[in-house]
C-alpha cells in the first residue's frame, strides 16, 4: 500500500487523487502545491493580464501603458507622474513642454499646414516640407546645443507625432538632420564648420547620415553592404579620402523615414 510519493518537498497522496484526469479541478491542483508557487501563479497570472489589458488600452487611445499604481486614487488625488503637482513632472518641466509644444505647433501649422502627411509620398516631397520649417525658423540649432533648446526639440516631435496632423516620416528626417548631421558637426567640427551650418541651416540646406540602404530597411546598421576604404593621398598630396563601394542595387543609400 503507498503511503505517498514525495517530489521536491511536496506530498502528494495517490488516494486523494482521482482515477481519471479529466476530473482534476483547479483547485486540488493548488492545494498540492507549496504556498510560494501558488503566490508565483498568482502573480504571472495577474501581470500577464495587465499586460494585456494595459496594451490594448494604450492602442486604443493612442496613449502610454500606465502601471496599476498610477490609477490608484489615495485622498481623492490620483497618483501619477503627469500630475502637475508631481515630482516627477515638475522635474521633466513638463508644463514648459506643454506651453512649447502650444507656440510650436501654431508656428508648424502656419509654416505647412495642420493636414496630415502623405505618409507614402516621395521623399522630395518631405525634403521640400522640412526645408521650409527649417528656413521658416520652427526648431533653431540651440535645440541640441542647450538645456533649454532641448525642450524645444521634444515639443516639436510631439507637434510631429499628433493624431489628427500626423508626420512620421518627416519627424524621422528631421531628427536625422538636427541629430546626426548638426549635432556631429557642432560636437566634433571646427569653429569654421560650424558657422558654415548655422549659414546653410537657415538656407534649407539639408543633412542626412549615410548609413540605410534600400535592402535593410529598418535593420539600419546591422546590414550593410557598402564597403568604406581609406586611399591615401599621392606624393603631392592630393587625392585621399575613403573610396566608397556599392556591391549590389540593394546596397544603394536611401534617406531613412522609418
Amino acid at each position: 500500500q503507498s503511503t505517498g510519493t514525495s517530489m521536491e518537498g511536496v506530498s502528494l497522496q495517490p488516494s486523494a487523487l482521482p482515477l481519471g484526469m479529466d476530473d482534476v479541478t483547479m483547485s486540488m491542483v493548488l492545494s498540492a502545491l507549496p504556498w510560494w508557487a501558488v503566490i508565483a501563479l498568482a502573480f504571472s497570472a495577474f501581470t500577464t493580464a495587465f499586460a494585456v489589458i494595459a496594451s490594448t488600452q494604450a492602442l486604443l487611445h493612442w496613449d502610454t501603458i500606465h502601471w496599476p499604481w498610477s490609477r490608484v486614487k489615495c485622498c481623492g488625488t490620483r497618483m501619477s507622474i503627469w500630475d502637475p503637482a508631481s515630482l516627477a513632472a515638475t522635474k521633466l518641466g513638463y508644463a514648459d513642454l506643454t506651453r512649447r509644444e502650444a507656440v510650436l505647433r501654431k508656428q508648424f501649422d502656419h509654416l505647412l499646414g495642420d493636414s496630415p502627411a502623405e505618409e507614402d509620398g516621395a521623399w522630395s516631397e518631405h525634403a521640400e516640407r522640412l526645408r521650409v520649417l527649417l528656413k521658416g525658423g520652427y526648431l533653431s540649432l540651440d535645440s541640441i546645443t542647450n538645456r533649454e533648446g532641448m525642450l524645444d526639440f521634444f515639443a516639436s516631435h510631439r507637434v510631429l507625432a499628433r493624431q489628427d496632423s500626423l508626420h512620421c516620416c518627416l519627424g524621422i528626417r528631421m531628427t536625422v538632420h538636427y541629430n546626426l548631421f548638426c549635432g556631429t558637426i557642432l560636437a566634433l567640427g571646427s569653429e569654421e564648420q560650424k558657422t558654415w551650418l548655422r549659414e546653410v541651416h537657415e538656407q534649407g540646406m539639408l543633412g542626412c547620415f549615410m548609413l540605410t540602404e534600400t535592402g535593410a530597411g529598418v535593420l539600419s546598421g546591422l546590414i550593410v553592404e557598402t564597403v568604406a576604404t581609406w586611399v591615401w593621398s599621392n606624393s603631392d598630396g592630393e587625392g585621399g579620402g575613403f573610396e566608397l563601394h556599392t556591391p549590389s542595387e540593394t546596397a544603394t543609400k536611401t534617406w531613412i523615414s522609418q
